[in-house]
């Protein structure tokens, strides 16, 4: 989907059409990924984002992955559970 993003990005500065022929995807296709709505799994994603941002945030910058996961796990599965299978 990346070249849905970049024509998604940088349609203020040219026309679509050569954005679609650059990324090589149809306009149609475009126009349709637009309308999509967003996943439960991306939504879950942000979610988790945020909460490894405030965990970060908090620590001060001190917490690296590993902080941040172990901080994360003893919050709780809400947030852990991203939505995978495992």
């Amino acid at each position: 989907m990346t070249g849905f993003r970049f024509v998604d990005e940088h349609q203020a500065e040219y026309r679509i059409t050569d954005l679609c022929r650059v990324a090589r995807v149809s306009r149609s296709s475009f126009y349709a990924w637009k309308q999509r709505p967003v996943s439960p799994r991306a939504v879950a994603n942000a979610q988790l984002l945020e909460e490894i941002r405030g965990i970060h945030t908090a620590s001060r910058g001190t917490y690296g992955p590993r902080g941040c996961a172990g901080s994360c796990a003893a919050r709780g599965p809400a947030c852990r559970d991203t939505g995978s299978p495992g």
